[in-house]
């Protein structure tokens, strides 16, 4: 899905130029599975910045038509990468009608190559067993720095909670040979930094390290609870390509050793969650949010123009239980490493995998905890609107939002009848 013509990127907001070289391709790519009772399902991992949801429902919408999938089964992931290819043209970018085109033809373009995609894998299903592993790296890095009066930064901070855990789940033929790795890792694709230049940064170099040490797999990328970390170091190529290795090869080490068997049948649910929002109602609420200027200047201009902020906004959140197994809870949004603990102590931590970025990004989705402390990840729904007007913010998410998203990941989790929950 690398483009063919020069587009501007997406992921730092300052960074308004087309890009102007390749450092490594990007990739759609689909995973289908199907239990033994017919039970079909679809995983597509992407290297773009996130779905959004002006994207993410007509896109939905034809894969259903196209595959008679139900939406549970299928599942959107995006790797986050900010060095790919800029899909939202909202009112942070100032485009000219040429530039505005190529994004149009470049989004048009990604929805149908994920729709083949998912239609090849769909028609090229064969026996396979899977086998969950769990390993760990060590660049992940929480990035929310506290200066000397308590306010917090953007940095490194070696004493924030992270999630270095690999989980991986590993396909192999009844002969025993790996046909492909799906794997995850927490931490945002920012190596590089603001450069012009499509690279898919580590996930990327991870896929393509594992395909080169395991000739004939395919390699998948899911991103997990990143929000609040960073790679470290970083700020070069070369420690993309370091952190892509490491991810990489701690991966081949894992599927060369004995996994837990992953079985059927597949479960799966899917919601929107009613998430709740701060309460804004005149212009100077949203002044009064110290974090977020785009944020708050978004949603003053609404409430100025008398048009209502939402008091809740429909996170997707999907559930994917497999036998007794596994247990994968996707999450929208950039979501702060603490759901992680929060998911665990309310479905418990035994062979659960615990994802983000996926069906859609509407911004960050923090915990109460870093809603109280403040900082970068608590600016707020920034990609709520549609292509056609990407004109804003949304809200600010409230400290019970934490509540109501663990609470509706415990209700799938039952519904899809996972086992030996609190």
């Amino acid at each position: 899905i690398t483009p063919v013509e020069p587009v501007p990127m997406g992921g730092f907001a300052g960074r308004h130029a087309v890009f102007g070289e390749v450092l490594s391709p990007i990739y759609a790519k689909a995973m289908a599975i199907e239990d033994e009772q017919g039970t079909r399902a679809v995983i597509v991992t992407c290297d773009i910045l996130g779905f959004q949801r002006w994207f993410t429902e007509p896109l939905v919408g034809r894969l259903m038509k196209r595959t008679g999938l139900a939406r549970e089964r299928i599942l959107l992931c995006a790797s986050h990468t900010h060095t790919g290819p800029l899909l939202g043209l909202d009112s942070r970018y100032v485009l000219d009608e040429d530039v505005r085109r190529r994004v149009e033809r470049y989004v048009e373009k990604l929805c149908d190559d994920i729709i083949e995609v998912v239609e090849t894998a769909l028609g090229d299903m064969q026996p396979a067993e899977l086998s969950h592993h769990v390993g760990e790296v060590g660049f992940p890095m929480n990035r929310r720095q506290p200066d000397a009066q308590g306010r917090i930064h953007l940095g490194a901070n070696p004493d924030g909670p992270v999630d270095r855990t690999v989980p991986v789940l590993r396909v192999t033929s009844p002969r025993g040979e790996v046909r492909g790795v799906l794997m995850g890792a927490s931490c945002h694709p920012t190596t590089l930094g603001a450069v012009h230049a499509i690279c898919a940064d580590y996930p990327g170099y991870a896929q393509a390290r594992i395909e080169e040490a395991l000739p004939g797999a395919h390699a998948m990328f899911i991103q997990g609870c990143a929000g609040d970390a960073g790679p470290h170091p970083s700020g070069t190529v070369d420690l993309a390509r370091q952190h892509g290795r490491s991810l990489g090869d701690e991966v081949v080490r894992l599927v060369r050793l004995p996994g837990r068997l992953v079985r059927g049948p597949l479960r799966t649910t899917f919601d929107k969650v009613q998430t709740p929002l701060l309460a804004m109602n005149r212009p100077d609420d949203a002044l009064a949010w110290p974090h977020g200027d785009f944020t708050a200047h978004s949603l003053r201009q609404r409430l100025a123009a008398g048009t209502p902020i939402p008091t809740h906004y429909p996170c997707p959140v999907a559930t994917w239980q497999f036998g007794d197994d596994l247990t994968l809870v996707t999450l929208s949004g950039e979501v702060v490493v603490d759901y992680v603990a929060l998911i665990q102590q309310a479905i418990g931590a035994h062979n659960v995998w615990i994802a983000s970025y996926a069906h859609e990004n509407f911004g960050y989705l923090p915990s109460a905890r870093v809603l109280r402390e403040g900082g970068y990840e608590t600016r707020g729904i920034i990609y709520g609107g549609d292509h056609a007007r990407m004109d804003g913010a949304y809200g600010i998410f409230a400290p019970e939002a934490e509540e109501v998203i663990v609470e509706a990941v415990r209700r799938q989790a039952r519904r899809v009848g996972r086992r030996g929950m609190p």
